[in-house]
């Protein structure tokens, strides 16, 4: 994650059309620590976070959310 984090170089557009949108949003990210998916990603949506003042990232544990994660296979 750390050579990740060091080597992202964000879309301006893409950071150009999250500002735009109207509404806050917040980014629910489910993973775990052996996630290597969520190793890849997650040091690019930190950036975009700090990039775009109207987006939230929040981080929950897969394995101590089954409800939440029950919920979005159900749906």
């Amino acid at each position: 994650m750390n050579r990740i984090d060091r080597k992202v170089v964000l879309n301006e557009g893409l950071i150009e059309a999250l500002s735009l949108l109207s509404s806050p949003s917040i980014w629910l990210v489910i993973t775990e620590a052996w996630c290597g998916d969520s190793a890849q990603l997650l040091p690019v949506l930190n950036h975009l976070q700090k990039a775009v003042s109207n987006m939230e990232i929040r981080v929950v544990w897969r394995d101590e959310n089954i409800q939440l994660m029950d919920r979005f296979l159900t749906n």
